[in-house]
């Protein structure tokens, strides 16, 4: 029987209709794009621009071979330009008066940093493919370079991760994006009012009576040191994974390198994890972070004098694409959920018992 299921923080809905997932497909897939060489592998270093940052032995000279991980500015980039003023709010009696008036068309320049963090300079396409030095170099240079976009006037940074045709990717060599903004994004606003309004209402930290519950529910997957592994209840896409640190930490860059090689750990167990449960699934896997400038450029002056960050958690979210998001989804911002959480998080315990 389907059900409704309800986000106790952002009170969105989820629809968890497990019977969708063996209704009847005819739509081909389509096919892998073709391979070339790829810009991302060691010794075609010439192909990208010229590297922002790179993990290497100090003989090895820039923008050369030798590295482990490498980042570069993304050349084909969705912001540009280092700091700026965000979209900014149209309000006021004129817009009363004429919502469609100036500036509500006024477009503004995209400023922010665009950049491309290659994991590794073998060929493979992601975690699942990597050692675990690889991983945890990786996850050294994640919080190396949120640490760098502290100072430059960011007010937000979003760290990604694009694996197959069906998340977004474009190239199949293991890379990570970083997208530094100068404003906080509705969704992270939304988030911070309903942690702010949960702490008015009970006294408590929501993300700690989150964690207290989920860990004694079918939910968890596993409890690895100063982390919880977790299907979310309101899971929007089939076999959702979250990992979240037991303590309020607002970002990776500020959690201690101790915690950052657990962390990559997990992260590579619980992809390899994915891949044994659905062979070939596409992903995205978001790192989520807190305000960078609580008084980020594009918050209007009245959300942020009130906007508390003090109980935000960073987490890793591991959204797999297995089935397509489609008119539903996008008519009404409610995802339809084939997999039951609970029993997802079975088929991961299952796995990381092997």
């Amino acid at each position: 029987m389907p059900e409704f299921r309800h986000d106790p923080l952002l009170h969105c809905h989820v629809i968890v209709a497990a019977s969708r997932e063996t209704r009847p497909h005819d739509v081909p897939r389509p096919p892998d794009p073709p391979p070339e060489e790829c810009p991302f592998c060691e010794g075609v270093e010439n192909a990208t621009p010229g590297e922002l940052a790179a993990d290497r032995p100090a003989a090895s000279p820039k923008d050369g071979p030798g590295w482990r991980v490498r980042v570069v500015p993304n050349k084909y980039p969705a912001v540009q330009g280092g700091a700026g003023t965000g979209p900014q709010p149209f309000s006021g009696p004129e817009a009363m008066a004429d919502p469609f008036a100036f500036p509500a068309f006024a477009a503004t320049p995209s400023a922010g940093s665009h950049e491309v963090i290659i994991d590794c300079p073998r060929h493979v396409p992601g975690y699942e493919g990597m050692t675990l030095e690889e991983t945890r170099a990786a996850v050294r240079m994640y919080a190396s370079r949120l640490a760098a976009h502290r100072p430059s006037g960011a007010a937000w940074v979003s760290l990604f991760k694009n694996v197959g045709f069906q998340a977004g990717a474009s190239l199949s060599h293991a890379h990570t994006q970083l997208i530094a903004v100068p404003f906080l994004p509705p969704t992270l606003r939304r988030e911070l009012a309903a942690l702010a309004r949960y702490r008015r209402e009970t006294g408590r930290d929501y993300w700690a009576d989150w964690q207290r519950h989920e860990e004694r529910d079918t939910r968890l997957i596993a409890e690895c040191g100063d982390f919880l592994l977790v299907c979310p209840y309101a899971s929007r896409f089939a076999y959702e994974a979250w990992i979240t640190p037991r303590r309020q930490v607002a970002a990776l860059d500020l959690e201690p390198k101790t915690r950052l090689m657990q962390l990559a750990r997990l992260v590579r167990q619980m992809v390899r994890a994915l891949r044994e449960i659905s062979p070939g699934a596409a992903y995205n896997l978001v790192f989520s972070a807190g305000p960078f400038q609580p008084d980020g450029h594009g918050t209007p002056k009245r959300a942020s004098a009130t906007m508390d960050t003090s109980d935000y958690r960073y987490r890793v979210e591991l959204l797999p694409r297995v089935s397509h998001l489609a008119g539903f989804e996008f008519s009404s911002g409610c995802h339809i959920n084939t997999v039951r959480p609970e029993e997802a998080a079975q088929r991961y315990r299952e796995s990381f018992s092997q």
